[in-house]
């Protein structure tokens, strides 16, 4: 939420939190309704995200105030289990499935292959961790002593990255690019985010001038 409001420039009306274990948001959607804001940022993640967004549905907020979230808030997973309910959402993130590369491409083609549904965000980092961990090795030659020379490629890696750029900042955390996403109904009446644009480019974290690591 903090990350949220350091970047929003219009007004935010007011902060509704919830409990860990709710199950039910009748009251706080009530409350929604009465606020009647022209949109509404979330996050719920698993069953309390799969719960809010169809009581979010089944009360019709969804018609008439749009809700992003960030894509842990309604991974692919997630969205096979609301249903409908995440029809038209919007969530933010660093990759799409239906990213315009090459390395995307074939990752999401072998994971529907293998497994029998789209890939979630969870598996393109757990991809692109592999493909980094072995960016380092071949630097090294494999030889797992030289761990001065394997850490210094970790921090300038070189592999094609399923999310497009990728590059490490001064404190170790990525520097990538962030996209709007929309959920929507293909023609075969499955559901899944598609790429709607770019939010930024090269983000950084908010929090890398205040690290002391060495680069």
């Amino acid at each position: 939420i903090e990350g949220f409001k350091r970047t929003y420039k219009g007004e935010v009306v007011a902060e509704i939190y919830t409990k860990l274990d709710q199950s039910d948001f009748s009251v706080e959607l009530a409350r929604v309704r009465s606020l009647a804001p022209e949109a509404i940022y979330q996050f719920h993640p698993g069953g309390t995200g799969i719960n809010f967004v169809k009581q979010y549905a089944a009360a019709g907020l969804n018609k008439s105030i749009p809700m992003l979230m960030p894509s842990f808030s309604m991974d692919a997973r997630m969205i096979q289990a609301t249903g409908d309910a995440s029809a038209g959402a919007y969530i933010t993130g660093i990759w799409s499935q239906d990213f315009d590369n090459a390395q995307s491409k074939a990752f999401v083609q072998a994971f529907k292959d293998a497994y029998g549904r789209v890939p979630t965000d969870y598996a393109m980092q757990a991809y692109d961790t592999a493909q980094l961990i072995g960016a380092g090795l071949k630097a090294t030659g494999g030889d797992l002593s030289k761990a001065a020379d394997f850490r210094a490629a970790l921090r300038k890696p070189e592999f094609a990255s399923l999310r497009g750029k990728f590059s490490m900042n001064t404190n170790q955390h990525p520097i990538q690019d962030l996209y709007l996403m929309r959920i929507e109904k293909a023609s075969d009446g499955s559901l899944s985010p598609h790429l709607v644009r770019k939010l930024v480019s090269d983000d950084k974290d908010a929090y890398a001038q205040f690290c002391k690591m060495p680069s």
